[in-house]
C-alpha cells in the first residue's frame, strides 16, 4: 500500500476501539509516519501474559517505507511498546526530553539500545522533517510531563494528532495547553483532527489537577495512621500533588514500587519534581511514627506483582500497613480490572485498613487526564478541522466523539477502528481498505501470537491440569516393564491416588488390543494412550486434562 502525493492515508494498528496499545500510522507521498507505540495489559484469562503490543506486521512489510516514529508522551500505552517492537520497525524515534529519559531506561534493558536513533525535540516547539512529513510539537495538558499534539504538515494540508490531553489552565506540572497555537491552526486551515475519545461520553469539563491536590490534602488530614495512595507510576502530576500534600500535612514521603522510583528519577532528570520533599527510603519507613507516613504505591489497577498487592497480602519486604491505616485509590479503574481491584480492597478491609476511592468522600481524590465534551467542543471550535477521526477509545467513545464533531459542522467524522485505512484528501475522508491489525503478547522476554497454540494450551492446563503417561515398547511391539503415569493439577493424591493406577491398567489393556503392526505406529499408540487416560479421568473426576504420551522404543 503505497500512499500517493495527493492523499494522506491513516490507519490505527492499536488504540481505536480499545483503551490502550496506541499505535497509529500516516501515509503520504510514498512514505509512512508512525505515531506512538504503546502497550495494554493482560487479564486473568491469559495466564502468564502481563503486556500486549500492537502487531506491527503492516509497518514491517518490505515495501513499507517507515520514515520515523513520534512518541506523544511517556505513558505506557503510548511508549511502552518501543523496546519490544523497534527491531521490527528499525526507524528513527522522536521524543521530548522527559519521554527520552523514560525510553532510555527501557532500552537499556535490551541488546539493541545503541542501535536506536533517538532524536530529542523540544516540547511545545520542536520541529522535524521526517520523510515527506513536516512535523511540529504543540504543548497540551495531561497527567504527565510534556504531553504533545503533533501537527503533521503535508503537501495536501495539515493534520493534528492530539495525543492524550485535557484543558488544565493551571497544571501542577509542565506547561498549560497552547491555546493560541491551536487557535492559529483554525485560522490557517486544518484538514483533519485525529483525536482522543476517552471521555467523549462525559458532559462538561474535566477538573484541574489542582482540585485533586486540594482534595487529597483534606482527606489525608483526617487520617490518624499511615496513609498510602495508589496511582499510576507515570502520573507525575499526581506524584507532585501528593508530594505537596505531604508537606501540607506534615508527613514524610515514601515511594513503594520500582516503576515509581524509575519514573520519579526520570522526571527529576528532565527538570521536574524539584519541589518534592525528601523521599524516605522504603526500608526506613518502620522508623517513622504511623501518623507521619504518606506512601505513594503502584498497583492501583490490581496488578498482582505491584507494591499495593503485596502490601494488601502483608508480603512486601520493606513497607507495611496495619489496622487503622488508610489506602486512597487516586485513579480510575480501567474497565476489565474491577475484579482484581476489588480483591485487593477486600484484603485491605479484612485487615482493618480503611479503603477510600472517588465515591467514598466528598473531596476529589482523582481527576481524569482526558477531555470531556466541553473540552472536545472547544478544541473543535479552535481548530475548525474539515474532518474528524476519533481514536483512543472504545467504539462507544469514538461514536460519541464523531457525533459531537458533526454538531460542530465538520464535513465528515470517520470511525474506522483498528486496521481501517482512511483516505484523506482535499475533498473527502473515507474508509478505502483494511490492513492487518492484531496483538502480540509478551510472554517472558518473547512476543507470541495470542491466537497461537501457547495460550489455549495454558488455559486448558489451568482448567484441568495435565497427565503424563510413559510406555516402553520392545522390538516385538509389546509393552516392556510397567506403564508410568503422573498428573499435575488434576488430583488430590490422598483421595484420588487410585485414579492413576486405573489409567495404567486402561493403557495396558488398550495397547494389548493392538496388533504388532499397529504398535509400531507411534501415532496409533499415542492415540490409544490419550483415549485411555481421558476415559478414566472423565469417569472418575469429570475432567478432561491434557494428556502427554511418551513412547520409548527399545
Amino acid at each position: 500500500m503505497i500512499p500517493k502525493k495527493d492523499e494522506v492515508l491513516f490507519t490505527a494498528l492499536g488504540g481505536a476501539g480499545e483503551i490502550g496499545m496506541n499505535m497509529y500510522a500516516y501515509g503520504h507521498a510514498g512514505a509512512w509516519l508512525a505515531v506512538d507505540c504503546g502497550v495494554s495489559f493482560g487479564d486473568p484469562n491469559l495466564p502468564g501474559i502481563d503486556v500486549f503490543t500492537a502487531d506491527p506486521s503492516f509497518l514491517d512489510e518490505e515495501e513499507t517505507n517507515l520514515a520515523g516514529l513520534i512518541i506523544t508522551h511517556a505513558h505506557e500505552d503510548h511508549i511502552g511498546g518501543v523496546a519490544h517492537l523497534w527491531p521490527f520497525l528499525r526507524c528513527p524515534v522522536y521524543v521530548t526530553p522527559f519521554a527520552a529519559e523514560i525510553l532510555k531506561g527501557k532500552l537499556r534493558e535490551t541488546d539493541f539500545s545503541n542501535d536506536v536513533p533517538v532524536h530529542v525535540l523540544q516540547a511545545g516547539s520542536g520541529k522535524a522533517q521526517i520523510g515527506p512529513f513536516s512535523i511540529e510539537l504543540i504543548n497540551m495538558s495531561h497527567s504527565i510531563p510534556e504531553p504533545q499534539s503533533v501537527l503533521i504538515k503535508t503537501k495536501i494540508g495539515n493534520l493534528l494528532h492530539t495525543g492524550d490531553w485535557k484543558i488544565d489552565r493551571a497544571p501542577q506540572i509542565g506547561q498549560p495547553i497552547d491555546e493560541e497555537k491551536l487557535r492559529s491552526l483554525g485560522v490557517e486551515g486544518l484538514l483533519a483532527v485525529v483525536g482522543d475519545s476517552t471521555n467523549a461520553m462525559e458532559a462538561g469539563y474535566s477538573p484541574s489537577e489542582a482540585i485533586a491536590k486540594k482534595g487529597l490534602a483534606e482527606v489525608i488530614t483526617r487520617q490518624a495512621g499511615r496513609v498510602a495512595i495508589g496511582c499510576f507510576a507515570t502520573n507525575v502530576a499526581r506524584v507532585q500533588s501528593i508530594g505537596e500534600a505531604a508537606k501540607t500535612t506534615g508527613r514524610s514521603l515514601v515511594l513503594a514500587g520500582r516503576s515509581l522510583h524509575r519514573v520519579t528519577a526520570a522526571a527529576k532528570q528532565a527538570g521536574y519534581l524539584q519541589g518534592l520533599p525528601e523521599i524516605v527510603p522504603e526500608e526506613n519507613m518502620r522508623d517513622l511514627p504511623a501518623d507521619k507516613v504518606l506512601m505513594i504505591v503502584t498497583g492501583s489497577q490490581g496488578e498482582g506483582r505491584a507494591a499495593l498487592s503485596r502490601i494488601a497480602s502483608d508480603t512486601h519486604p520493606s513497607v507495611f500497613l496495619e489496622q487503622g491505616d488508610t489506602v486512597i485509590f487516586s485513579s480510575r479503574v480501567i474497565p476489565g480490572n474491577e475484579t482484581e481491584v476489588g480483591e485487593i480492597q477486600n484484603k485491605l478491609t479484612k485487615r482493618g485498613i480503611q479503603v477510600i476511592s472517588e465515591s467514598d468522600v466528598d473531596e476529589t481524590v482523582h481527576v481524569t487526564g482526558h477531555p470531556m465534551q466541553g473540552e472536545l467542543s472547544e478544541l473543535l471550535n479552535w481548530t475548525r478541522p474539515k474532518f474528524l477521526i476519533p481514536v483512543h477509545g472504545e467504539w462507544r467513545h469514538m461514536a460519541a466523539h464523531a457525533s459531537l464533531g458533526r454538531e460542530h459542522q465538520v464535513e465528515d467524522a470517520v470511525v474506522g477502528g483498528n486496521g481501517a485505512v482512511i483516505r484523506i484528501n482535499s475533498s473527502s475522508a473515507q474508509i478505502i481498505d483494511r490492513v492487518y491489525s492484531g496483538k502480540l503478547a509478551l510472554d517472558g522476554e518473547r512476543l507470541i501470537d495470542p491466537q497461537g497454540p501457547v495460550l489455549p494450551q495454558r488455559r486448558r492446563l489451568a482448567r484441568a491440569g495435565v497427565v503424563s503417561v510413559a510406555v516402553a515398547i520392545n522390538a516385538k511391539g509389546r509393552i516392556a516393564g510397567q506403564v508410568t503415569a503422573e498428573s499435575y493439577g488434576c488430583l488430590d493424591r490422598e483421595v484420588d491416588g487410585d485414579v492413576l493406577n486405573a489409567v495404567k491398567l486402561e493403557v495396558e489393556e488398550r495397547l494389548e488390543c493392538l496388533d504388532t503392526r499397529q504398535t509400531k505406529d507411534n501415532g496409533l499408540v499415542e492415540k490409544a494412550i490419550v483415549a485411555a487416560a481421558k476415559r478414566v479421568f472423565g469417569l472418575e473426576t469429570g475432567k478432561k486434562p491434557m494428556v502427554l504420551a511418551h513412547i520409548i522404543r527399545l
